[in-house]
């Protein structure tokens, strides 16, 4: 289904049906990850929920297809050097893809998933927004965080002491920090860098121990290659920045999809 989603916005493309904006554009970028996280345009923010395609169509330009809240557009980073290394450039807000008639007659956004279904939904949004990305350890962070309030009341909301500690140092500390309030900053939440995945939650109403299980978060070889290059600050290929995007989006939906058991050992101990 993600497959064909995203050959109906290609199709659309090589058939011509966008519309040219070409605007200059202030865009915000993760170097790490090398992918636009959001741009502004027309006195509004735009928040890039997903990379559909990159490309290299010349030694100078640099294309990404993105999907947004308000449809699909493609940005294109103009280089005025062509040699490696750092070059003046510049970010402009190429096109948007034209929006189709949905099945009801209406419009409906080119890069739509369909009714009732949403690329992220609610809070994730915002745990999205704080962190920058969506990444698989992001996403085990939000599940976690979720299993606390399901089973302790754990949240920003909780009245009284509560805490929370953390085996790894990974981008799942800033999925806790948001959604249960608890922060590095104000001493209740603390990061051991032992590397296990281990999350304790401890409020008034007892302590939930969640120990992430094996595999869960196993990566192939050649994602392992990329990341590091990426971690490195090495700006990967298109075809290799495409193929690395599209396994985050794999392991990412794995891990929101899968119910708890299947993530999480789970310990339980009630006052």
């Amino acid at each position: 289904m993600e497959r064909i989603r995203k050959e109906r916005i290609l199709q659309l493309v090589r058939d011509g049906e966008v519309e040219y904006i070409g605007a200059r554009v202030e865009v915000e970028f993760d170097n790490l990850q090398q992918v636009p996280l959001g741009f502004g345009h027309g006195g509004r923010h735009y928040e890039v929920l997903e990379l559909i395609r990159a490309e290299q169509p010349s030694p100078v330009q640099y294309h990404y297809l993105v999907r947004t809240v308000h449809g699909v557009f493609n940005l294109v980073l103009a280089r005025r050097d062509p040699d490696p290394g750092i070059s003046p450039s510049s970010w402009w807000l190429d096109f948007r893809v034209k929006d189709r008639p949905g099945t009801d007659g209406r419009e409906q956004d080119a890069g739509s998933l369909g009714p009732g279904v949403a690329l992220v939904r609610g809070e994730l949004l915002g745990v999205v927004s704080f962190h920058g990305h969506l990444c698989p350890e992001l996403a085990l962070g939000y599940r976690a965080a979720l299993i606390a309030r399901a089973r302790l009341g754990f949240g920003r909301q909780e009245q009284g002491a509560q805490t929370v500690m953390m085996y790894a140092s990974s981008s799942a500390v800033d999925a806790v920090q948001y959604l249960t309030g608890c922060t590095v900053g104000k001493g209740n939440l603390m990061v051991d860098h032992t590397g296990d995945h281990l999350f304790c939650f401890v409020n008034r109403k007892g302590r939930l121990l969640l120990k992430v299980l094996p595999g869960i978060l196993d990566k192939p070889p050649e994602f392992q290659r990329l990341e590091a290059e990426l971690e490195l600050g090495r700006k990967l290929p298109p075809h290799d920045l495409t193929w690395y995007q599209a396994e985050v989006d794999r392991l990412v939906k794995r891990i929101l999809e899968s119910p708890d058991e299947a993530l999480f050992a789970q310990v339980l101990l009630t006052t």
